[in-house]
């Protein structure tokens, strides 16, 4: 395939837009990028698409999302209001994840990656949980992206929350699920998952290091003043030294949250190399707080962009986590970090999936959006990132490109049924809801 007559935000550094910019595409991947009047005529064997204007970016990756959720919208509240985050977890959201079966795991992470398709994003990274569907649910998603036609990067939430068997089983879905990967693939990579150090106790941590063959973690950390406290009142020490003592936050695990860390944290953050995963509009929804990402940001901590699955739109978590730090004590976010942070979520899955994400160029695989974008102002090189984050946030993609092949094309999802689909989980999220 040869796109034609775009403007693309390319994701280079040296090169960040190319105004009437080309694209080559053969199987998976981009083999050449530049101008329409170069491309044209080296191609012409290829198929043809015309982009007439349209800005292209590479396809989205979000950090940190727990699909099992997917269902939840619109679902009744508890008859009485939680009164803080823990409350939170245990009126709703332990109350969903008991309640899924596998047939709803696999139809609510349909719905989930239906709709993060159809916002641009192409790699998704999450964090399971269904405590009484927990054997073979992970195939179950996996199966899910295939089936879109998606990236993923998946684990299952271990926790002592439930009771040892529980915990075991748990384990032993994240041990089968890793063996069972072909590294090689560039489509689905694994971590091993855990909930968060308050639901943890050393006797699980243990056991999940032990059966962790060399992968990383994905793992809550301080979300809530609660796990910080928590981890004090046990440990004798914050929640950030107690799993890097343990040997759970390294250069390949993932740290989601961060807002409660005590000082001396941020250095143990940088020198272990974890990825920080910045989720903003949930921590507002839940009152937890803000995390300090500009000042990890200043001290070299990695920092990568993720919702919670609180939305599935990308773009406009970024938008928020730049207005949401404009009045923060530690300084604000601006589109320069901003940058640095959606390059870091290509960056981490890339290293997950062993290929090359997040960017246009010769050899990196053809995971690509195209926006019909018809701005009032010019775009190019300086402002192309302020479009991005103020103008495109609220746009859905034209076109969605991953792994060479249109998974979205004219706004429709091109692999699925989606009112079928759609049709099925009202049904299942009605009976849901009946048994929570």
């Amino acid at each position: 395939m040869l796109i034609t007559n775009a403007g693309i935000i390319t994701g280079n550094k040296e090169n960040p837009f190319i105004s009437d910019g080309a694209i080559a595409i053969e199987g998976t991947r981009i083999i050449e990028v530049g101008k329409s009047t170069e491309l044209s005529g080296k191609y012409d064997s290829h198929e043809i698409l015309d982009a007439k204007g349209s800005i292209i970016t590479p396809g989205l990756v979000n950090a940190h999302m727990h699909l099992y959720s997917s269902l939840a919208r619109g679902m009744p509240f508890p008859k009485e209001s939680p009164k803080n985050f823990v409350e939170i977890l245990e009126k709703v959201w332990w109350k969903l994840d008991k309640a899924l079966t596998l047939d709803d795991v696999r139809l609510s992470a349909m719905v989930g990656l239906m709709e993060s398709a159809k916002w641009g994003v192409t790699t998704v990274i999450d964090h399971h949980s269904s405590p009484n569907a927990i054997s073979g649910s992970l195939n179950l998603i996996a199966d899910a992206l295939k089936e879109v036609g998606m990236r993923g990067v998946l684990c299952y939430e271990v926790s002592d929350r439930d009771g040892a068997s529980s915990r075991d089983e748990a384990i032993k879905e994240n041990a089968d699920f890793l063996d069972s990967l072909n590294a090689k693939s560039g489509d689905l990579a694994g971590l091993f998952g855990l909930h968060a150090s308050f639901t943890l106790s050393d006797e699980a941590l243990d056991a999940a290091l032990e059966a962790n063959d060399g992968h990383g973690f994905h793992i809550h950390v301080g979300e809530d003043r609660f796990d910080l406290e928590d981890s004090i009142r046990k440990n004798n020490v914050g929640v950030v030294q107690r799993l890097s003592e343990k040997g759970i936050l390294t250069e390949k695990s993932i740290a989601a949250h961060c807002v409660y860390i005590v000082e001396g944290d941020t250095e143990l953050l940088k020198e272990s190399g974890v990825l920080v995963t910045h989720q903003p509009q949930s921590n507002a929804n839940n009152g937890v707080g803000r995390a300090g990402i500009p000042d990890l940001l200043k001290k070299g901590v990695r920092v990568a962009l993720g919702t919670d699955s609180y939305t599935h739109n990308i773009l406009e978590e970024a938008h928020f986590a730049l207005l949401n730090h404009d009045t923060q004590n530690n300084g604000p976010l601006n589109i320069d970090d901003l940058k640095l942070i959606l390059s870091e979520n290509a960056c981490a899955a890339s290293g997950y999936l062993n290929v090359k994400l997040g960017i246009i160029e010769a050899g990196a695989e053809a995971d690509i959006l195209m926006y019909d974008y018809d701005s009032p102002t010019p775009v190019n090189s300086e402002n192309a990132y302020a479009h991005l984050f103020y103008g495109l946030r609220g746009e859905h993609p034209k076109n969605v490109i991953a792994k060479g092949e249109f998974i979205v094309k004219d706004f429709i999802l091109t692999n699925v049924n989606e009112e079928t689909i759609l049709e099925r989980s009202r049904k299942a999220s009605k009976e849901l809801w009946d048994r929570l």
